[in-house]
């Protein structure tokens, strides 16, 4: 049991700081024509995701699922139902 309260308190906001990190360095390879190089460091971090993943528990990874579910409805229904815009930098 320790080890799943570790994933969800620890390692899940690894994973969102490293999405988002990833995300920002890609957008920004884009803008200055380094494509390519900027292109390596997302696919690291979804390796280092994907790794992370592959090593979880089945309990760990059917709260992740439903986690990331929940966070999908919630922004389908800020979006779509209550007509707002929504943001990643808050």
């Amino acid at each position: 049991m320790k080890q799943f309260c570790d994933v969800v308190v620890w390692e899940k906001p690894a994973i969102t700081v490293s999405y988002r990190t990833g995300m920002t360095v890609f957008e920004e390879g884009l803008r200055d024509g380094r494509w390519v190089a900027h292109l390596l460091v997302p696919l690291a971090g979804l390796a280092v995701i994907g790794y992370t993943w592959w090593g979880l528990d089945v309990p760990a990874k059917v709260l992740g699922v439903v986690w990331m579910a929940a966070g999908t409805a919630y922004y389908l229904v800020l979006r779509f139902v209550l007509k707002r815009e929504v943001t990643l930098g808050g």
